[in-house]
């Protein structure tokens, strides 16, 4: 009897302590990955582990996330609170981590910082890696950042999803999807806001400054048109392409629906195809016209097009074309897109 208790106590303790050895896997997979990531560093205050037999959780308290870039001189602090980690004892291939609502964030460029507090309610991140396949997935049910000193909103969402599907966590080539019900950015005309968006992203060759340029243009808006044009020029370089699954602007009674897909030519215009369904195509036009897109003279020698453009219906379905340059309107061409950072110029 004496011998099998002793087996029974062996066997129970070689069970635990392969959990611990699990537990502590599970938790180099979090924080030695943000650890080995370039211009990231994690620091946790304290781990607490619970969930055995069949779970490994893992309670993350004073969890603080650094990044910087020595090259331009850019630092983010981010006091992220207490999070919860959460795993499957044998299969750890996918890792969930739970944020705190309530967050700080400190950005600090040429030494000047600048203070933000960052509210998430329903924080998910879900990390999956098999032999050739990792994905990042990032949901919140609303997101806002608020600059503590002007109280304004940065940037504010409803419910968002990210997605991203690559070879590895770090590699510069993958697919990725971003989802938002409502998107706000503040800008220095007020804020702008789209009540819907749906893109997704193939990007070949992400550019590893990209990361810096945006933190840049999300914290520095009066930077934003040099900035932009930076951007911009990053990710025409290689044979990036973004398809409009879902991206929905309203403004008072107006609102426009696009869905398409599009990339940026070597001279920074857009190439592909685009379709516009809106309630009011006359407000859509005036902009074309004002940003010398559209040729009236082309216009009016396609008597469908105007036909379309004037019948009184609730909604216009409108198809877009841009071609070396050439813009066309259901293929009739109508006038010369510019290149996107001209266009932005324009206002």
């Amino acid at each position: 009897i004496s011998a099998f208790l002793f087996a029974v106590v062996a066997l129970i303790g070689g069970h635990f302590g392969m959990w611990m050895l699990a537990s502590d896997l599970a938790q180099e997979k979090l924080i030695g990955s943000i650890n080995k990531t370039k211009n990231f560093r994690i620091e946790v205050g304290e781990i607490k582990k619970s969930g055995y037999p069949k779970r490994i959780n893992l309670e993350l308290r004073n969890v603080k996330v650094y990044w910087s870039d020595k090259d331009t001189n850019q630092k983010l602090t981010l006091k992220a609170g207490d999070m919860s980690m959460s795993t499957d004892f044998l299969a750890q291939q996918r890792v969930e981590v739970v944020f705190d609502k309530n967050q700080s964030l400190i950005y600090e460029v040429g030494g000047e910082a600048s203070h933000y507090t960052l509210l998430v309610d329903g924080g998910k991140l879900s990390l999956f890696q098999q032999q050739h396949v990792s994905e990042i997935q990032l949901g919140v049910n609303s997101m806002t950042l608020r600059n503590d000193d002007s109280q304004k909103t940065v940037l504010k969402t409803a419910d968002a999803y990210f997605s991203k599907e690559s070879a590895s966590m770090n590699a510069n080539n993958f697919n990725s999807r971003l989802t938002a019900n409502k998107l706000t950015v503040e800008s220095e005309n007020g804020p702008e806001t789209l009540n819907a968006l749906n893109v997704d992203a193939n990007v070949t060759a992400f550019p590893p400054q990209l990361t810096t340029d945006v933190v840049s243009w999300l914290f520095k808006p009066a930077e934003r048109e040099q900035l932009t044009e930076k951007i911009v020029k990053q990710l025409a370089s290689n044979a990036s392409y973004f398809e409009l699954n879902d991206v929905r602007l309203e403004r008072n009674d107006f609102w426009i629906t696009m869905r398409g897909q599009f990339q940026l030519d070597n001279r920074l215009r857009p190439d592909g195809n685009v379709s516009l369904t809106t309630n009011m195509p006359d407000p859509l036009m005036a902009y074309l016209r004002e940003h010398e897109v559209i040729n009236d003279i082309a216009l009016s020698q396609n008597k469908y097009v105007l036909k379309l453009l004037s019948d009184n219906r609730d909604k216009v379905s409108l198809r877009f074309e841009c071609t070396d340059g050439n813009l066309s309107l259901q293929g009739a061409p109508v006038g010369v897109v510019p290149p996107v950072t001209e266009w932005a110029a324009r206002g």
